[in-house]
């Protein structure tokens, strides 16, 4: 029997990203006695810049290159990112463990071979997920490129 699907849309502006972005460049490992993920929430890509947390909006969504989540198995990275609001995540390549977490977690993930050809700001997802037998969000449905 055939497991039925649910759909999950997602529309946001897009944060570019390179490649090798690893754990303590998602959420710096001086945060992680902190349990609160509110907190983890305002801590979120501050390895990049300290001042990223704060421009984050809900639903924006990460577009990065290869080996996305690299680093250590900090499972607050992942929380970070959903806590802060991204709505989704594109990548080439995923690390493993960030790859099991996220997807675990309920988080949005997508797979493409060259995410740099996005030559656009905003970005929308259609998604899909067996409701029975799978895990996460990361089967791309349709994407439909907003200018």
């Amino acid at each position: 029997m055939r497991a039925q699907q649910s759909l999950s849309t997602v529309s946001g502006r897009i944060i570019r990203l390179g490649d090798d972005i690893d754990t303590d460049l998602i959420y710096p490992g001086k945060y992680v006695p902190l349990v609160d993920p509110d907190q983890w929430a305002a801590h979120a890509l501050e390895g990049i810049d300290p001042g990223f947390p704060a421009r984050i909006q809900q639903n924006d969504i990460i577009v990065a290159g290869k080996n996305f989540g690299c680093g250590s198995s900090r499972s607050q990275a992942v929380s970070c990112l959903k806590a802060a609001g991204i709505g989704a995540i594109v990548a080439v390549l995923w690390h493993g463990y960030f790859f099991e977490t996220a997807s675990t977690r309920d988080c949005r993930l997508w797979c493409v071979p060259r995410p740099s050809e996005f030559q656009v700001t905003r970005l929308k997802l259609i998604l899909k997920r067996p409701k029975s037998g799978g895990v996460g969000w990361n089967s791309l449905l349709i994407p439909n490129l907003i200018f």
